[in-house]
């Protein structure tokens, strides 16, 4: 209830202005029964031919008019107040939603998974908009009328309220049960949804791999259990939630009947009726008494899908985000990297153990070693991807987190072996990230890496269009893409994950010495798999199994037996 709260605390004046008037609307509400009951009960009593008596009816209808009228008004109004409320919420969780899954550190948006972030933008957003604008309002006017008419109730007649008031707490304890189990599993029910949406984006991203190993079928059996688990979630949260209904409506038909034979009874035993305006009254009262229940017991699905909507992303706002600096330390060049007994830990398992090296500015460097060693996680630490380890790592020899985050990350370009392509145009997505780029300098550097010829060769040459699934560029041309990107952020240090691995040894070396001067004084740090691209390096690490078992260059090194059977293989 906090998080749903907390939602509307910069609408306060406007929630205080929609609550006056929608307790301006519930006494009119209350009021339309009275003058009802009036009206016929005049009628009732055959007065209406006298001319004062008309009088009276005309005046009464005229009240019933205006009293319908401004209901409409005021319901209108505040309905329209809200709904602008509404929409700003909405705005603002999507941005501060964006905002908190780009500053979450890795681990986090890894142990999460794709299928679920994108279930917060569209299925819980969209619980939380439609339930918000169809449930919320409704909810507080039947409340509220509820109130009135059960006071209005014991003022018009003591003995037929107490009627209702007898059958109302029987009612709630049945209701309670049913709210408390259809709660119960519709929270089950979104959790399904969101490893369902999870599991079809992952099948449907990676469809080409389950064809190629024939895995269909797996994959067809893991969608009918999660459907499976989602249908029975989804059938007890909307059984519960159906059964409220017709148990509200029943009371109401036992509270229509009791009330009837409560007034008949009166007149045979008594002599004494009941006046026909009291009696048509208080049935209009038991119908716009019960008639709130059941339309809360119909909202009561989308407002609690709602609050567990609301739950959810208030979970993923309070997620931890990157590390905040306590000091800003400026960073003008990267002249220096050093790790010092850096170990690293992921999900429980130790990646790096007591690693220790130094890089010189200008200095170009390679790791090695088999996968999983830990190669790729010296790189996410030096872009502060990860941000909890154990040791140092030090810049220009002061601790990276003395360094904000941004300013670090405009002095490193990194490079990942997997190049990302977003709907745009090929311009758009070389330029990503530095959209101020001029044409000349991104022309420049594709001529060295040898994109340029072809990338003029096609109809609209940058400006066309491409689509992750669609686009003209082989895999090898794909990763000088994600280099020509680097390269343009001219940073101190670039990161190369396996960054060239589609290209050939001759193909690489070319592409290397023709961006020899884009690269000049520069630092680089390579991960590779080839041998044959480490030999002209100022320094070599070797990784085995999260440990630095030797370094160097080319030369020292080939007394290393472990390095000696790698350049071995290859060679062979």
């Amino acid at each position: 209830m906090n998080d749903f709260l907390t939602l509307f605390k910069d609408y306060k004046k406007k929630l205080y202005m929609i609550l006056s008037f929608l307790l301006i609307y519930t006494i009119l509400q209350v009021l339309t029964p009275i003058l009802i009951g009036w009206a016929i009960g005049l009628i009732g009593e055959n007065s209406i031919k006298n001319n004062l008596s008309a009088n009276k009816f005309s005046i009464t209808m005229i009240f019933i008019s205006i009293t319908l009228l401004m209901s409409f008004i005021l319901n209108s109004y505040y309905n329209y107040l809200f709904s602008i409320i509404v929409s700003k919420i909405t705005h603002s969780i999507r941005i501060n939603l964006l905002s908190r899954i780009h500053k979450n550190t890795l681990v986090h948006l890894r142990s999460k998974g794709s299928g679920q972030l994108l279930s917060r933008f569209t299925n819980d957003l969209d619980n939380i908009q439609n339930g918000l604008n169809d449930s919320i309002l409704p909810l507080v006017s039947n409340s509220f009328l509820v109130f009135f008419i059960l006071i209005s109730m014991f003022i018009i007649n003591y003995s037929m309220a107490l009627i209702t008031a007898v059958l109302i707490p029987l009612m709630i304890i049945i209701v309670s049960f049913l709210v408390y189990k259809s709660n119960h599993y519709t929270n089950i029910q979104q959790s399904e949804i969101s490893r369902l949406n999870g599991f079809l984006h992952e099948t449907i991203s990676s469809h080409k791999l389950t064809i190629i190993n024939n895995n269909s079928k797996e994959s067809y059996f893991n969608f009918i259990k999660l459907n499976n688990n989602l249908t029975i979630s989804s059938f007890k949260a909307q059984l519960y939630s159906s059964i409220i209904q017709p148990i509200v409506l029943a009371f109401y038909i036992m509270n229509i009947s009791l009330v009837i034979y409560y007034s008949v009874n009166i007149f045979f035993n008594t002599n004494l009726a009941i006046h026909i305006t009291v009696v048509v009254t208080f049935i209009n009262f038991c119908y716009d008494f019960y008639q709130p229940i059941v339309n809360i017991s119909k909202s009561y699905y989308k407002i609690q899908n709602t609050l567990t909507s609301i739950k959810n992303i208030s979970n993923e706002l309070a997620t931890p985000i990157e590390f905040s600096n306590t000091k800003n330390r400026d960073l003008s060049v990267i002249k220096s990297i050093e790790f010092k007994n850096v170990s690293f830990y992921l999900n429980n398992t130790k990646i790096l153990n007591d690693i220790s090296f130094k890089i010189k500015k200008g200095e170009k460097v390679s790791i090695i070693g088999p996968t999983g060693s830990g190669k790729t996680t010296i790189l996410h630490l030096l872009n502060r991807l990860y941000d909890e380890f154990e040791g140092e790592i030090l810049i220009n020899n002061n601790p990276i987190s003395d360094y904000n985050i941004s300013t670090l990350r405009k002095k490193v370009a990194i490079v990942f072996q997997e190049t990302v392509i977003f709907t745009g145009s090929i311009k758009e997505n070389i330029t990503f990230g530095n959209f101020y780029v001029p044409q000349q300098d991104i022309e420049q550097i594709a001529i060295k890496v040898g994109l340029h010829h072809f990338i003029n060769s096609l109809p609209d040459k940058y400006n066309t269009i491409i689509t992750p699934k669609s686009h003209p560029f082989s895999s090898s041309q794909l990763q000088l893409i994600s280099l020509v990107r680097a390269l343009l952020q001219n940073s101190d240090l670039i990161l190369l994950d396996e960054a060239v691995s589609n290209l050939n040894n001759e193909s690489e070396n070319n592409l290397f010495y023709n961006i020899r001067d884009l690269t000049f004084n520069k630092t680089i740090i390579t991960v590779t798999h080839k041998m044959k691209s480490v030999r002209n390096c100022d320094n070599i690490i070797i990784l085995k199994e999260g440990n630095l078992i030797d370094q160097g260059n080319h030369q020292k090194l080939l007394n290393n037996n472990f390095y000696y059977h790698l350049c071995a293989e290859q060679t062979n």
